[in-house]
């Protein structure tokens, strides 16, 4: 982006900084997985199959309760926002030419998700984890906890 901002003929255009061979979402949640050492998706459905069908079809099979609560249930389990998970199934295509055009005869390059991942997880982890700052001991964890007459924990009173 620096390189490409300090190029006077090149104002007006657009540039998207995006790999020129992107990855789907569930490649892209396994990288993830793979940086956080966490277990990865084992079956992942390619979902541009279902543009395949009428949009009528694809709305009624949208709209079936069934799957309605099996995308309920993976969004809870994943913590993903539903309003999120549609973006999904939304197609989107980035045109990076430009950006390749602009930065020929240099050096640089849009690197690999798959090489840059662990940074990004690794400060998540240290920076932005909602769990950062929870007590890890259990000392920390009883702390202001008493049991009750049946041997529960219950907080001071």
């Amino acid at each position: 982006m620096d390189h490409i901002s300090h190029q006077s003929d090149l104002n007006g255009q657009c540039f998207h900084l995006t790999d020129p061979e992107p990855y789907r979402a569930g490649e892209i949640v396994n990288i993830f997985a793979r940086a956080g050492h966490a277990p990865r998706m084992a079956m992942q459905f390619d979902l541009r199959l279902l543009e395949l069908l009428p949009e009528a079809l694809r709305y009624e099979l949208a709209n079936q309760p069934l799957l309605k609560r099996l995308g309920q249930s993976l969004c809870q389990e994943f913590g993903i926002p539903p309003a999120v998970a549609a973006f999904f199934t939304t197609p989107t295509l980035f045109d990076c030419r430009n950006t390749q055009r602009a930065l020929e005869g240099t050096e640089i390059s849009c690197p690999r998700l798959e090489d840059y991942a662990p940074a990004i997880w690794d400060y998540w982890e240290r920076n932005l984890d909602p769990d950062l700052h929870l007590a890890r001991s259990l000392k920390a964890r009883l702390k202001g906890k008493n049991s009750d007459d049946h041997g529960c924990l219950v907080r001071d009173r």
